[in-house]
């Protein structure tokens, strides 16, 4: 299934810019020199070439840079011994930067887990158990970083909702008369949110884990791999806006990745996600008052959709915050 993801640097119709990274990796292991490599079909941030097994990264101009790949190739070695499923670092670039990883085991959730519209493909019982070991890995990822390692070491910037925003949202005159009867609902749920990420810290997470970052062994149906580590960040996981799991994957999976969240002692909580949700629609609401007159249907469409889902007593506990704890040792 890799294979079919790669085709030869040859036919590949992107120009130079992928040959030339070939190049600079071969311009300093020579070894592969006569070796076949591979370049992705599809796009791809950064560079990426398959090379006797192994996977080279490196910047591509306008994307990324040299210090985003450097970045990522520290936190991947940062995470060997202490985070699972992930792949090692074998190779690092001396001249040039770039750096190579061994390939994980498996195959993409693509296919196997999902298909191609996100429709769950195994039972119920392997659905729920694939989430458990993704949240063990969420989990594991957000315990090997101090909030140190995050920020000085690694250059992490923190990132939180602006919790004001939505706060002064709810309090401009215009939108109390915009939203009439459905106003009482949506200050108990604008408070609620406040209430919620105010206690809130920021955990070091993947924030891609989409089908093809994530793979599984099609004989056991567990997890085997997780790859890409470019786009981490240091932030409240339900308040990034591409988090994956809770952006694209089913509704049912996503609830049991965050229950098992929850059971690891970490602060995310499916609940919290769509007051996230909410709090964008409701942010919305003075622009579209200005420029319309009026909110668009659709906003008032997606508000009244979580005022029938959330207002109503939390059903869960709140969500604790991640422990970071004792590391295990390599």
């Amino acid at each position: 299934m890799l294979r079919q993801r790669f085709e030869e640097v040859a036919t590949r119709p992107e120009g130079s810019s992928g040959n030339d990274f070939v190049d600079t990796i071969l311009n300093e292991r020579r070894k592969l020199r006569g070796r076949t490599a591979y370049l992705p079909c599809d796009g791809h941030s950064s560079h990426v070439a398959r090379i006797v097994g192994l996977f080279y990264k490196g910047a591509k101009k306008g994307r990324t840079t040299d210090a985003d790949t450097d970045r990522e190739r520290r936190i991947v070695q940062h995470m060997q011994c202490r985070v699972p499923y992930i792949p090692v670092v074998v190779d690092v670039g001396e001249e040039s930067v770039f750096f190579a990883v061994t390939t994980v085991p498996g195959v993409p959730f693509e296919g196997v887990v999902f298909d191609k519209d996100r429709h769950a493909l195994l039972e119920p019982a392997e659905m729920k158990n694939i989430a458990k070991e993704l949240a063990g890995f969420v989990a594991s990822m957000a315990r090997a970083f101090t909030d140190e390692e995050a920020t000085q070491v690694f250059g992490l910037k923190p990132e939180r909702p602006d919790l004001d925003k939505v706060r002064q949202a709810i309090n401009d005159p215009a939108v109390k008369a915009a939203l009439g009867a459905r106003l009482p609902a949506c200050e108990r749920l604008v408070q609620e949110y406040i209430d919620a990420f105010s206690q809130k810290e920021p955990i070091v997470i993947h924030a891609d884990l989409h089908m093809r970052n994530c793979f599984i062994d099609p004989e056991t149906k567990m997890l085997s791999g997780v790859i890409d580590f470019g786009t981490v960040k240091y932030c409240v996981p339900e308040a990034e806006d591409y988090n994956r799991i809770l952006l694209y994957y089913p509704q049912e999976f996503a609830k049991d990745f965050c229950d098992a969240c929850e059971e690891q002692g970490l602060p995310i909580s499916y609940r919290h996600r769509q007051l996230y949700q909410f709090s964008k629609d409701i942010n919305r609401l003075p622009r579209e008052i200005m420029e319309n007159d009026k909110p668009t249907d659709l906003t008032l469409k997606q508000i009244d959709s979580y005022i029938s889902q959330l207002d109503e007593p939390a059903a869960r506990a709140p969500a604790q915050k991640a422990a970071k704890g004792p590391r295990a040792p390599c």
